[in-house]
């Protein structure tokens, strides 16, 4: 189901957890073949800082103006080139970005 929002961030995640204790995908699975979409709608900022407690007591999907899915693939579009992060690192493309899971490609050894 297509979702239209205007958006503070929109993440794809295959683990809970960015760097510094955010967690921005609380049910990600880095084994299950889904990524987690993250969609946090842009509000106003005394929204925005009364939100950013969920984002580290990793309970972000109940928190107001956040939608979680589990997808195989994705395509966000947007009427501006698109500014974002591939493991920390700022990329700015195009106005189309797509995310797709190939199962079973990392290899994870414990």
């Amino acid at each position: 189901d297509p979702v239209r929002a205007r958006a503070l961030i929109v993440a794809l995640a295959n683990f809970p957890q960015y760097g510094i204790g955010a967690v921005v995908a609380p049910h990600a699975l880095p084994d299950d073949g889904l990524l987690d979409v993250v969609v946090v709608r842009d509000r106003r900022l005394v929204a925005r800082l009364a939100g950013v407690r969920h984002l580290f007591a990793g309970t972000l999907h109940r928190a107001s103006g956040v939608l979680m899915r589990k997808v195989t693939r994705v395509v966000i579009e947007a009427n501006v080139p698109i500014r974002f992060h591939v493991d920390g690192d700022p990329i700015e493309g195009g106005n189309r970005l797509v995310g797709v899971v190939h199962p079973g490609v990392l290899r994870i050894r414990a």
